[in-house]
């Protein structure tokens, strides 16, 4: 054992066996960064998919802030039509109102055409007072029908 390690201890032997460890070495090395290598490999295709997948996504929201944008439209236009819908029904409220008051008002007027102050009788006063007081029905609209009509602004 003593004639191994006198051997070993030369110069040209230590060289041979600090080559023999960096062989291994680089060999070791060599293995880990083609490893590496196929994991960096690996990586750039997940990065590649996530790309695509990113552009995908991008597509998507596009074509969904599109579709946001036509229901916005859609709805926007519907709101005009509604509102038109509930002027022209006003309109209507307000139309059959003036002409209940034309016809009340007509009522009243024949019947005082008819009163003369010679004939003015009971039944005569209970006539005009019932014209007078289905006049002014029509002339002031039930609680709730005068506080939409006056909320709404007509063009």
């Amino acid at each position: 054992m003593k004639s191994l390690v006198e051997v070993l201890r030369k110069p040209e032997w230590i060289a041979a066996i600090a080559l023999l460890i960096q062989a291994v070495i680089l060999f070791l090395q060599a293995v880990i960064l083609r490893r590496h290598g196929a994991t960096m490999e690996e990586h750039a295709g997940i990065a590649k998919a996530q790309a695509e997948t990113a552009k995908l996504i991008g597509q998507a929201l596009d074509q969904q802030g599109k579709v946001l944008d036509e229901q916005t439209k859609i709805m926007d236009e519907q709101f005009k039509f509604q509102r038109t819908i509930e002027l022209k029904a006003e309109r209507g409220q307000v139309f059959d109102a003036l002409m209940r008051l034309h016809v009340s008002f007509k009522a009243l007027l024949s019947t005082l055409s008819e009163v003369q102050l010679s004939n003015y009788t009971q039944a005569m006063q209970d006539r005009v007072r019932s014209d007078w007081r289905r006049m002014q029905e029509d002339l002031l609209p039930p609680a709730g029908c005068a506080q939409n009509l006056s909320k709404r602004r007509f063009p």
